[in-house]
């Protein structure tokens, strides 16, 4: 699929030590929030992985943090992980329409 599992891994790596280092951020939010990433980084280590999996949980992970307003980094990797992820995945689609692109998830400004 030419998506490179290093670059996702990064970001997710990065996004974990955001969210763990975040001091605004209740213990159990980091704890639940931790979860979801170590989940799709358990899902890319697998040969196979469903991308469906990793793309819902890191907007499901998007989504909470820029409710929540903290861990801008965090939200940054894992926004930045996601628009990699469908970025890549519409590459192969010759001459790309609006149509699509307006599937990508919008930033979420903190």
């Amino acid at each position: 699929s030419g998506i490179d599992n290093e670059k996702i891994l990064f970001h997710l790596a990065e996004a974990l030590a955001s969210i763990s280092n975040e001091h605004r951020l209740p213990e159990q939010d980091k704890e639940k929030l931790s979860e979801f990433l170590l989940q799709a980084q358990a899902e890319l280590a697998k040969k196979n992985p469903a991308w469906r999996k990793i793309v819902g949980t890191l907007v499901i992970v998007s989504t909470i943090l820029g409710g929540l307003a903290v861990a801008p980094e965090a939200l940054e990797n894992v926004n930045s992980a996601v628009n990699y992820l469908l970025g890549t995945a519409l590459e192969g689609i010759n001459a790309p329409s609006d149509e699509f692109t307006d599937l990508l998830p919008k930033p979420v400004e903190v």
